[in-house]
């Protein structure tokens, strides 16, 4: 991806972000976001991409496993 026109980087770190779960963005997804566009204000490459959808897939099944293992107490 080379697009550089402005807002679309944060724009697809916006959506690279919705494969954290809800509440994880209302707490962190500002302090996510100002990092990702201060440590990279290209749009990323795809592997970066994956690796954040990624890191917000693992972030969700954690945080399900978390509250199965909360009923097993």
């Amino acid at each position: 991806m080379t697009g550089d026109r402005p807002g679309w980087t944060e724009r697809w770190y916006r959506l690279m972000l919705l494969g954290y779960p809800r509440r994880y963005r209302e707490r962190h997804g500002g302090e996510l976001l100002g990092t990702l566009l201060e440590a990279q204000p290209r749009l990323p490459s795809p592997r970066e991409s994956v690796s954040l959808l990624d890191a917000g897939m693992l972030t969700r099944l954690r945080t399900r496993l978390d509250r199965v293992s909360a009923w097993a107490d």
